[in-house]
């Protein structure tokens, strides 16, 4: 049902509007715009390859536009599209994903109202290896579990044009919260995971039949 692929590496603007033509024509159906603004940001400032390149720094507000761009082009070709990456963990608990280079780099903070519900690994909340793209939360925490169910709720309802939403956890392993609450016998990462994804789908379900009494007709499809 879906074939095609999300961004990936540290692809130019050019890079990706010829990705997302050459899609098509390859007889897939979606693409992803997942971690737009990282990999803008690497790729212009051309980590690693300074002595060759100099540096082209692009600020978040041409990056937003660059996105809305890529959207278009999707939509154009009647590709499905997708959004949603391992940043959604980091936006729950206030961290703007534009901030992950600066915030990596020491030039800007972890906010104070997030580190209490970022997952504690060897007895510390923090950002797993510094990165918020590699850090899960304390999902016993049901304060930050109804955070996570509403910020997916209001994604996927301000962003009616999305085929479906990603909800991912954070990247990598060996990075889930080993406080007392997330580590009782019995309860996995997983387990959380799925009473998230249930409250989600309760949601949706009385959204649709709110829609549906409105309408005076029988239940019906959504796209969410």
């Amino acid at each position: 049902r879906y074939r095609g692929h999300t961004t990936e590496g540290y692809p130019s603007f050019r890079q990706i509007m010829d990705y997302i033509d050459f899609h098509p024509k390859l007889e897939l159906n979606f693409y992803g715009l997942i971690g737009i603004h990282t990999y803008h940001y690497r790729y212009y400032e051309h980590k690693f390859n300074e002595s060759n390149r100099t540096p082209e720094p692009v600020t978040a507000s041409q990056i937003d536009q660059y996105h809305a761009l890529f959207q278009t082009e999707i939509l154009k070709r009647g590709l499905l599209i997708t959004e949603g990456g391992h940043e959604m963990m980091a936006v729950s608990v206030g961290i703007d994903p534009a901030d992950r280079a600066a915030i990596k780099a020491g030039k800007k903070p972890v906010p104070e109202k997030a580190i209490p519900y970022l997952a504690q690994i060897k007895g510390k909340r923090a950002l797993h290896m510094n990165d918020i793209y590699f850090t899960n939360m304390c999902m016993s925490n049901e304060t930050w579990r109804n955070h996570y169910v509403q910020l997916l709720a209001d994604y996927v309802e301000e962003r009616q044009h999305l085929s479906f939403v990603r909800a991912p956890l954070g990247d990598l392993h060996h990075n889930h919260c080993e406080c007392e609450n997330c580590t009782k016998e019995g309860l996995r990462p997983s387990d959380y995971y799925v009473m998230i994804l249930n409250a989600l789908d309760a949601r949706f379900s009385i959204q649709v039949g709110e829609v549906s009494d409105a309408l005076g007709r029988g239940r019906h499809t959504t796209r969410h």
